[in-house]
């Protein structure tokens, strides 16, 4: 009888750690998904910002090249204002690349 008893238990807590471990994959799998949602409308988001930063980056180009002299503050100015764009992009879409690989 007692060992019945045990079997029993030993079972029902058997059951309810593969349950337990059941949800917990289910919530990290859910959690995961979310995430690579969030990643992927953040990325979407940088690419479109960045299209736009250096469409108009390239407005004040044709701007100063419309004028008869530009000055070499101007032209300083756009070179540090370009790389300053192209570095930033390159660190914003390295992290999250590294996200995106985390994710899988």
């Amino acid at each position: 009888m007692e060992y019945r008893l045990i079997a029993i238990l030993l079972f029902s807590l058997v059951i309810l750690l593969l349950i337990g471990i059941f949800l917990i994959w289910h919530r990290i799998n859910k959690n995961r998904a979310r995430l690579a949602k969030e990643t992927q409308e953040a990325t979407s988001s940088l690419v479109k910002n960045f299209e736009i930063l250096r469409e108009e980056i390239q407005k004040q180009i044709n701007n100063l090249g419309k004028r008869e002299r530009v000055s070499a503050k101007d032209k300083q100015s756009y070179f540090k204002l370009k790389e300053a764009l192209d570095i930033s992009e390159r660190y914003i879409g390295k992290e999250i690349k590294d996200i995106e690989k985390e994710l899988k």
